[in-house]
């Protein structure tokens, strides 16, 4: 059996680390498998990665992004939470998808794979086609996850994507046969039957089997996985007093990752506990637009890295005090699994997958309703002042399941079904 995974980039964001993995996985047990990426890759990327299109790639992301920028009326902040599947590269007489029993699309947007490209792939006979869900994309018509953030950081859901999508709020639309309801259009005559969807979560995988567009298709729940041979507690100085706040993403101005409701996280948690205030350390990783004004309206201290190695990465979780989620949704929840394999408990909203991996019985974190700032500002002061005392090695082991061995058996399962 012969896999190909696509994705559009081999690096950045949480669909690339899951394939990434998914292609080691694979390929520790034996699997043929390779993966497939848009543009180039670097030379220390193994030789299963390949780029294809390189200046072809780069005209097309920058003609779909100038199409969505006008599309979404020139709103910055919108720019990357739509794409529109108008252009993208045509990779079907490559010989690695020519050679493939099984073709598994992840994230494909950007240039990457258009819709005429989706149809042309999904048409090619003698094929099994997987695609995770790592956003709401497939199911909707353009936008990547169905929420907004509103100018007094009021969060609504639109569930326009269930029925038929169109007078987009993303769109700042109101035709009803606009882009959003076109593109939707499209995304009804693609071959979606022939593909077995997987959703990473439980909430994910309810909402797509709710979604018109994937009538007819298989859908099943396959997580991201995680290496617990990199990711584990380590031994810490328990004399510590700095309260250490980790907050990952890779772009933390991404309305979706809620940096606002984190700021006022932050201002509540300073009012209930002065030693908070005086204790905490806020860790900030990922782009975050002007950081050094953004960081000093914080009440605490606060040090922001654009940029992190995994290893470094893996340090941070080993030597945090909780890890802080204050998004507005999430399919899975990357970072949080990420910090619970570390043995450092997790904070998040309960929205998405996020309940699929913390477990407030189990003492691996806490679920706040979704939201409530004043709710979160009281359990990061309560878990940041335990510290101490948690079992990083207990902690660890509440996500067994996730772990790269037991997702991998349940993917091979599936694949040979």
């Amino acid at each position: 059996m012969k896999v190909l995974l696509l994705n559009t980039y081999p690096n950045g964001g949480g669909a690339a680390v899951a394939s990434r993995r998914m292609l080691e996985a694979l390929l520790a047990v034996g699997v043929d498998a390779k993966m497939l990426v848009a543009g180039s890759v670097s030379g220390e990327i193994q030789s299963e990665i390949s780029g294809i299109g390189g200046l072809r790639h780069r005209v097309a992301f920058l003609t779909e992004r100038l199409g969505v920028f006008a599309q979404v009326h020139f709103d910055r902040k919108h720019l990357f939470r739509y794409s529109s599947g108008s252009n993208g590269l045509d990779i079907t007489e490559h010989p690695w998808v020519l050679e493939a029993d099984v073709i598994h699309l992840h994230w494909t947007q950007q240039g990457f794979l258009s819709l005429e490209g989706l149809q042309r792939l999904l048409s090619l006979p003698g094929k099994r086609f997987f695609w995770s869900l790592h956003d709401l994309w497939p199911l909707t018509g353009g936008c990547h996850l169905p929420y907004l953030s509103e100018k007094n950081s009021r969060t609504s859901f639109c569930s326009k994507f269930l029925t038929h999508c169109g007078a987009c709020p993303i769109l700042h639309s109101k035709q009803v046969r606009d882009g959003a309801y076109r593109q939707f259009e499209k995304k009804l005559q693609l071959p979606l039957e022939h593909v077995h969807f997987l959703g990473v979560s439980r909430a994910v995988i309810q909402i797509a089997k709710e979604s018109p567009l994937l009538r007819g298709a298989e859908v099943s729940l396959l997580p991201n996985m995680i290496p617990s041979e990199l990711y584990a507690p380590a031994v810490l100085d328990q004399e510590r007093t700095e309260r250490r706040i980790l907050f990952v993403a890779a772009n933390l101005s991404d309305p979706v990752k809620g940096w606002d409701l984190c700021e006022r996280v932050l201002e509540s948690a300073a009012r209930i506990s002065p030693e908070f205030e005086r204790e905490a350390h806020l860790i900030a990783v990922g782009k975050l637009h002007d950081a050094r004004r953004t960081l000093e309206r914080l009440p605490i201290r606060a040090t922001h890295r654009l940029h992190c190695s995994s290893q470094g990465l893996i340090q941070l979780y080993q030597t945090a005090t909780l890890t802080l989620s204050t998004s507005r949704y999430e399919t899975f929840g990357q970072t949080l699994i990420e910090s619970i394999a570390c043995g450092t408990p997790a904070l998040s909203f309960s929205v998405g997958g996020t309940p699929d991996i913390i477990d407030p019985k189990r003492g691996n974190g806490q679920l706040v309703p979704p939201y409530d700032i004043e709710a979160m500002a009281e359990q990061m002061v309560l878990l940041s002042e335990l510290h101490r005392n948690i079992d990083r090695m207990a902690i660890s082991q509440t996500i067994l399941q996730f772990h790269t061995t037991n997702v991998a058996s349940l993917l091979l399962k599936l694949y040979e079904a």
